[in-house]
């Protein structure tokens, strides 16, 4: 039986650790590079002979070392990276047996099974449809009056397989920003908080959605958290250039250091010349002034450009306010769409809603008549909201909650360009998103057409 760790937190874990121990040893190989070069440029300014060939072979050498260094810190940096992501694998197989053996045994749901929940769901009355029961009262969340009723308690299969689905994060119950968890390039929606027992919660009495968050309603709430998390993504692309633009200032400034630095040593290469002849004339010790200072070379930024345009995008966060769970989902590439497979039912039918429509959507700037399936060029399923909002349907599925076309207009969303030029900037659903969560409201607003015509509120 094999011995290896194959819990995916374990994996996770090791990886984190191996990709730290890498970026530790192309740190230190940096170092070497640049210690070799500054090596090498002294040798070129030393025109004293045989220790200048010395000094440039050593310099070669420890150059070489630091390349050799940094590419081995690159691979061990990278093989963490694999590492973590065999354990994000490891978990969603967990996952899909457990939820196919679900499907052919029905009565294991009351079992513990790998990665899955201890309870059954439990039926909760939902809004906008259903069984056409009245929503249970909810206890607000700042206290006060005996004649509130207990809060509704949301049961369920919580431990669901990461991915477009949703999360299996735990222990986010915190409304703050600041401790929401911190921004990803994983193209799937992320968990930011789950509010359905956080304090200073509040609800209304008759249909038991969340109306404020603290002393936010729940609409400038959401608002809060996706400004927010907008500007944690803006951040290190910000430090980025900044710290670029003080490298190029203090290159700049060494090689005037330097142009000063060559022309000491001549001199001091001279004088030494001349203080040797005069010695040996005098017949005494010769008494060589000391050598100059090569000035320091400055380090290249350790920080990449993280977050960018490219990678991506758009941020949007969106909120369930009767779940009480909050999403974030990102643009990213190209390609990073919700696979077919995890488009829940609800926006598959706005989907085919949309790309069905008779006659399609003209083509901008087309003179020959021709149309497309969508009103807005890009692709519907990679949009951060409609990411965002999936999971959030996912969630209601599990929990036995409607997820139906009338879920949405319990939901809000939020979106943001990040890294506009002059700071982030509110994003509004484009002309597919705006068909694709009809009934939710978009606190940045709404485009109907493309070329947007005038932006339509929420």
């Amino acid at each position: 039986m094999s011995k290896i760790h194959t819990n995916p937190d374990h994996l996770r874990r090791s990886g984190s650790n191996l990709s730290k121990f890498g970026q530790t040893v192309s740190t230190a190989g940096e170092k070497l590079d640049t210690t070799g070069q500054n090596l090498v440029e002294h040798a070129n300014g030393d025109r004293s002979g045989i220790g200048s060939v010395v000094a440039k072979a050593m310099g070669r050498g420890v150059e070489v070392t630091g390349k050799v260094f940094k590419e081995g810190g690159r691979v061990a940096d990278k093989a963490g990276q694999n590492l973590g992501k065999t354990g994000d694998l490891h978990e969603e197989a967990d996952h899909a047996a457990r939820d196919g053996l679900l499907k052919v045994r029905p009565d294991a749901k009351s079992k513990h099974l790998p990665g899955g929940g201890e309870r059954p769901p439990a039926p909760v009355a939902g809004g906008g449809g259903g069984g056409g029961r009245k929503p249970p009262k909810v206890r607000t969340g700042g206290g006060g009056g005996g004649d509130e009723e207990e809060p509704t308690h949301l049961s369920g299969n919580l431990n669901h397989s990461p991915g477009y689905r949703g999360t299996a994060s735990t222990g986010l119950s915190s409304a703050s920003p600041e401790h929401m968890p911190e921004p990803s390039l994983n193209p799937a929606p992320h968990k930011l908080a789950d509010l359905s027992h956080a304090e200073g919660v509040t609800r209304d009495k008759e249909t038991g959605l969340i109306t404020g968050v603290g002393d936010r309603s729940s609409k400038d709430y959401v608002t809060h958290v996706a400004e927010h998390r907008a500007s944690q993504y803006r951040a290190p692309q910000q430090q980025a250039k900044q710290e670029q633009r003080d490298y190029q200032r203090q290159l700049a400034e060494h090689k005037q250091q330097m142009q000063t630095y060559n022309e000491d040593k001549r001199a001091w290469v001279e004088q030494r010349k001349q203080e040797a002849a005069a010695a040996k004339a005098e017949g005494r010790e010769p008494n060589f002034p000391p050598e100059p200072r090569m000035p320091e070379k400055p380090t290249p930024p350790s920080t990449g450009d993280v977050y960018n345009q490219a990678n991506v995008g758009v941020t949007a966060v969106g909120m369930d306010m009767r779940t009480g769970l909050v999403y974030e989902g990102i643009n990213g590439t190209g390609e990073d769409v919700i696979p077919d497979a995890d488009l829940h039912p609800t926006l598959r039918q706005h989907l085919d809603d949309m790309t069905n429509k008779p006659g399609g959507y003209p083509v901008q700037d087309d003179t020959t008549g021709a149309t497309r399936d969508r009103p807005h060029p890009d692709e519907p399923l990679g949009h951060a909201e409609v990411k965002a909002v999936n999971a959030l349907l996912w969630e209601r599925n599990r929990l036995g909650i409607d997820d139906g076309p009338g879920a949405l207009a319990e939901m809000r969303v939020d979106n943001y360009h990040p890294f506009r030029s002059g700071g982030i900037e509110q994003a509004p659903c484009c002309a597919n998103c705006n068909l694709m969560l009809q009934g939710a409201p978009s606190n940045a607003g709404r485009y109907d057409r493309f070329p947007p015509g005038e932006k339509i509120p929420e």
